[in-house]
């Protein structure tokens, strides 16, 4: 798993611009897999956007997303998606420990109390 946050010139920054300073846990990188919770199970190299969901929350408005190609978009939205629906095949605890030592984890009442407490509809324009 990769864990970090970026910076810029010393100063935390919520843009991929600047360098990225993490420590490095998985072990390998999945080309081209857009499935967050697949990427946690088996162990890929991912990053670690979680500190945008309590952004989304207090935002109560409609999101657009618009980064360049190859900017983990699919992944990020992934994730949200993970995060805030209803637990199907595993324990809500299960669900909320997945994210505990994330960057969301900072704030374990957001964890308790937005995480997988929300039906979620996946919309794919793709196929």
């Amino acid at each position: 798993m990769y864990w970090g946050h970026f910076t810029k010139h010393g100063e935390t920054s919520d843009s991929a611009v600047g360098i990225l300073e993490a420590r490095v846990t998985g072990s390998e990188v999945e080309v081209a897999s857009n499935d967050w919770v697949k990427g946690i199970k088996e162990n890929y190299l991912l990053v670690d956007k979680s500190f945008i969901l309590p952004q989304i929350v207090d935002n109560g408005g409609p999101i657009l997303l618009t980064r360049p190609c190859r900017s983990g978009k699919t992944m990020f939205l992934s994730m949200s998606e993970d995060f805030f629906e209803v637990p199907r095949g595993e324990t809500l605890e299960d669900k909320q420990a997945r994210y505990r030592d994330m960057m969301v984890g900072a704030d374990p009442g957001f964890i308790d109390e937005h995480c997988g407490r929300y039906p979620v509809i996946r919309l794919d324009l793709k196929a």
